[in-house]
């Protein structure tokens, strides 16, 4: 494994690390205020065959709070992903993305299209999430006032907020029971998702991030995808339902959608014995394997 920083194209210092080698890269890009839990199975199971890049967004775990926060946003994270397969030298790469992280690859597509080989959208959306989170669109007004009065001003009580509330028993057992399989997922897999909110995220950089993602929608590009794409949804997904993937799925020519009967959000570590075997499959199947 290799850890690197980089200065991306405004400037702005970007954290990736290299797991693996092999002819081809697996590029992946997390949901938004995660730093890499939900690859914790991916990555061990695939590095023997593959070259694997995580990288974390401006202001999240190793990546620090940038100078400027107007290029916290989907679109430069994607210009951020671009600057580490070009200092690494890569001409194409396989795109895996979770949560947000599916905007983020399809804006990439749309962006760099010549540079991806195929793509695995995961439990995500590719667009204006807020606005079918628990299957309404009621939450998105709240998201907006949470995002200009509380994160992106940030301040001393935000942050202790943050410290003490956040990584601790209560909390998983609240978002256990409301918002993913807290009868699949490990607690110890979760608990490290909630640490790295606690400890290792800029809240004004989430908030810059949320608002751009509230407002990105790919969308227009699902139809002019012309390359291998496989779609994964949990059928307990709260916070991007699984419809959202089921409509990727009609939209997306040549696309394959695969629903994990058990999975809601974190299904990449509530299953991740049947989410390797679909993305294996998936990655044989497409001549990569």
């Amino acid at each position: 494994m290799r850890e690197n920083i980089i200065k991306s194209f405004d400037g702005e210092e970007i954290w990736y690390r290299i797991t693996g080698e092999g002819k081809h890269t697996l590029l992946l890009a997390d949901g938004i205020a995660c730093t890499g839990y939900v690859w914790d199975y991916i990555i061990p199971y695939f590095k023997d065959y593959f070259r694997i890049i995580h990288f974390n967004y401006r202001g999240h775990g190793k990546t620090p709070a940038p100078k400027s926060y107007e290029n916290v946003t989907v679109l430069a994270s994607v210009k951020d992903m671009n600057a580490i397969l070009e200092y690494e030298n890569i001409d194409k790469a396989i795109l895996l993305g979770h949560s947000m992280g599916v905007q983020v690859i399809y804006e990439f597509y749309n962006q760099y299209r010549e540079k991806v080989e195929a793509l695995i959208p995961m439990c995500g959306s590719y667009g204006h999430p807020m606005q079918s989170y628990h299957n309404t669109n009621k939450f998105e007004p709240i998201f907006k006032m949470l995002v200009n009065f509380i994160f992106k001003p940030y301040s001393s009580v935000t942050k202790t907020v943050q410290k003490l509330f956040v990584h601790n028993s209560i909390a998983y057992w609240f978002v256990a029971n409301t918002e993913i399989n807290g009868k699949m997922v490990k607690k110890s897999d979760f608990m490290a998702y909630l640490e790295e909110i606690s400890n290792h995220l800029d809240l004004k950089s989430f908030g810059y991030m949320l608002d751009s993602a509230m407002e990105h929608s790919a969308l227009d590009v699902l139809p002019e995808i012309d390359v291998p794409v496989l779609i994964i949804a949990g059928k307990l997904d709260k916070m991007t339902p699984a419809f959202l993937s089921t409509k990727m799925y009609k939209l997306i020519p040549n696309s394959k959608l695969e629903v994990l009967e058990w999975g809601s959000h974190t299904a990449p570590i509530e299953q991740p014995e049947m989410t390797n075997l679909l993305v294996e499959d998936f990655l044989v199947e497409n001549g990569f394997m």
